[in-house]
C-alpha cells in the first residue's frame, strides 16, 4: 500500500505539482490528427494535466493549443468562429492567433498597440504518426519528437483509438501492467476481441452471459472490461487501504519509479523516457523455459528492429 503523502504525490499531475512536473518533461498525446481535420475547422476542448485548454488548425494548417478562455471576459474560445489565421471570441471578437497572441481588439483603435499586450498561454501542437502531441514544460528543455515505434511507421502498419476513461491516470496505467487480471476478467475475450473496434462503451453489462460463462465479468470487450472496474474504484483509489500481493510486483515497481523520477527532477536530474533511444521498446508475448528471467531471455523481443515484427503468441 502506499501512504496518503505518496498516493497524493503520484496522483496530482496539475501545474507546480511533482508529478504534473515530471509529465509536462515529455511530448503527449494530446489528440488524434483526425479529430483537426482541416484548415479552419472546429476547435476542440483538450483538458491536459489539469488544465482546460484548446486546439485549432488554422487557415493555412498551423496548429495551435492555447487556453482555452478568452482573457477579456473568460468565456470559452470553444465556442469561437475559427476563420481568417485565427480564433475569435464570438462574445467581443477578440482574435487569438496559434501563439496564443492576441491579433485583433475590435474595440479599441488599432494605433493604441492593445492588442499586443494580450496573450494566451500556448503549447505547441505537431503532428507525428497520426497523433497530435504536445509539450508542456520548460522551453529550454523541449525534446526531440517522439520516436515511439508506432508513430514512425506508415499508417498502413498502425492502429489508433481513443477513449475517454473517467479516473485518475495511474488506475488505468496500473491496469495494463497488472498481469494477473487477464486471466479472470478478460478470459471469455482473449480469443475473439479485436481491439473492441467501434465500441460504444456506458459499460452494457450482461448478467446472463456472465452467468454462461461467456464472458467472465458479463461486460463486453477487453477495454470496456478494463474501464468498468478502473472507473468503480471512482476518480482517484485510496492506496492506503490496499493489500497488495506478489503479483502486484509490476505495479509496485512501476510506483516508485515514477515517485523517483519526479523527486529527482526537483533535483534537476533529468527525467527518463525522454532521449528517443529510451522509446526503441516493444511489448512482447513469449513463451520462456521456467529458469530463464523475462527481461534477460526476452530482450530481444522487447527492442524495436526494423522490418521484424513484435513477437507473439
Amino acid at each position: 500500500m502506499l501512504r496518503k503523502e505518496q498516493n497524493d504525490l503520484i496522483t496530482q499531475t496539475g501545474p507546480k505539482t511533482a508529478m504534473g512536473d515530471l509529465f509536462r518533461r515529455h511530448w503527449i498525446p494530446a489528440l488524434l490528427a483526425d479529430e483537426l481535420p482541416a484548415n479552419d475547422c472546429p476547435p476542440v476542448r483538450v483538458k491536459l494535466l489539469s488544465e482546460r485548454l484548446v486546439a485549432f488548425r488554422d487557415s493555412e494548417g498551423r496548429l495551435g493549443l492555447i487556453d482555452e478562455f478568452c482573457p477579456h471576459r473568460g468565456a470559452s474560445l470553444w465556442f469561437g468562429r475559427n476563420e481568417k489565421c485565427g480564433l475569435r471570441c464570438p462574445y467581443h471578437g477578440w482574435k487569438f492567433d496559434v501563439s496564443g497572441q492576441c491579433v485583433e481588439v475590435p474595440s479599441e483603435p488599432v494605433e493604441s498597440k492593445f492588442a499586443d499586450k494580450i496573450k494566451l498561454k500556448s503549447y505547441p501542437l505537431v503532428e507525428r504518426g497520426g497523433v497530435l502531441w504536445t509539450y508542456m514544460g520548460p522551453v529550454e528543455f523541449l525534446p526531440p519528437l517522439p520516436e515511439w515505434e508506432f508513430a514512425t511507421v506508415p499508417a498502413k502498419h498502425r492502429f489508433i483509438s481513443k477513449r475517454f476513461q473517467e479516473c485518475n491516470y495511474l488506475q488505468a496505467m496500473e491496469g495494463g501492467i497488472d498481469s494477473s487480471h487477464v486471466s479472470f476478467l478478460h478470459s471469455g475475450n482473449l480469443e475473439s476481441d479485436p481491439l473492441f473496434k467501434g465500441a460504444r462503451g456506458n459499460y452494457l453489462m450482461d448478467r446472463e452471459a456472465q452467468r454462461q460463462g461467456t464472458t467472465y465479468s458479463g461486460v463486453e470487450g477487453i477495454a470496456i472490461q478494463d474501464g468498468s472496474l478502473q472507473e468503480s474504484m471512482g476518480p482517484i483509489v485510496d492506496r492506503t487501504k490496499e493489500n497488495l500481493v506478489s503479483t502486484d510486483n509490476g505495479i509496485i515497481m512501476a510506483r516508485h519509479r515514477l515517485m523517483k523520477a519526479a523527486k529527482e527532477l526537483a533535483k534537476g536530474i533529468f527525467p527518463p523516457g525522454v532521449e528517443p533511444a529510451h522509446q526503441k521498446v516493444r511489448s512482447a508475448s513469449v513463451i520462456l523455459p521456467p529458469d530463464q528471467p523475462f527481461k534477460d531471455a526476452a530482450r530481444e523481443a522487447l527492442t524495436v528492429r526494423k522490418g521484424v515484427a513484435p513477437a507473439s503468441v
